[in-house]
């Protein structure tokens, strides 16, 4: 009997650019650390599709991200998952480590624009890799599993406009994984950001994963 293999929703995350299409000036750099959590009765399966799941569940994770300017048209990226927590009310809950990993950046202004490239690679190891919960959803067998070992690439390419009180940019891009039963997708980005100051930044964004 077939078994739907339910994906923690880390795997579809958008890149955590600040802006996309702006580099770094050589020798500057950016960086940040975040948490997210998930709650819900719904996820993604590794073929894209969403199922409703007979009970909720929960995945936090701690996640970093940092940009330096080699030159000033090439950065030099990283990115960093190295710990979550996911459980199933109906089953067990584990620790685990998501994706590591680095790219580039390649940039240059066209007019009023920022025209760049992008390419990412990530490794997620076996920690944690393990079955939380398992059940049927929708008539289907289902095995929830927050990560899955595999490798991933992605490339994009991302443009970027300055605003009087803020910026826009956008991306668009492909995703692979070296694990079958992960359908590569089609990703993407819209973004509108305020820099209210020196300190603070807020954004509007839209992410596209469309397996």
């Amino acid at each position: 009997m077939k078994h739907l293999t339910v994906l923690c929703a880390a795997f579809l995350a958008a890149s955590p650019a600040l802006a996309a299409g702006w580099t770094q000036p050589a020798g500057g750099h950016y960086a940040k650390a975040w948490t997210r959590l998930l709650m819900g009765k719904a996820m993604f399966t590794a073929d894209g599709d969403t199922v409703d799941l007979p009970d909720g569940f929960t995945d936090v994770a701690v996640n970093l991200y940092g940009e330096y300017g080699l030159t000033d048209r090439v950065t030099l990226v990283g990115f960093a998952n190295p710990f979550g927590r996911a459980s199933y009310a109906a089953g067990d809950s584990t620790s685990y480590v998501g994706f590591l990993g680095g790219g580039v950046r390649l940039g240059r202004p066209v007019g009023p624009l920022n025209l760049a490239g992008e390419v990412r690679y990530g490794y997620a190891p076996d920690v944690g890799a393990e079955a939380v919960g398992a059940g049927e959803a929708e008539g289907v067998p289902f095995v929830l599993v927050p990560t899955v070992n595999t490798h991933r690439v992605e490339g994009e390419l991302q443009v970027g406009m300055g605003l009087p009180f803020g910026w826009w940019a956008a991306s668009v891009g492909a995703r692979a994984f070296s694990e079958d039963a992960i359908s590569p997708a089609i990703i993407g980005f819209a973004q509108l950001g305020w820099q209210a100051s020196a300190a603070w930044v807020l954004d509007l964004h839209l992410n596209l994963n469309q397996p």
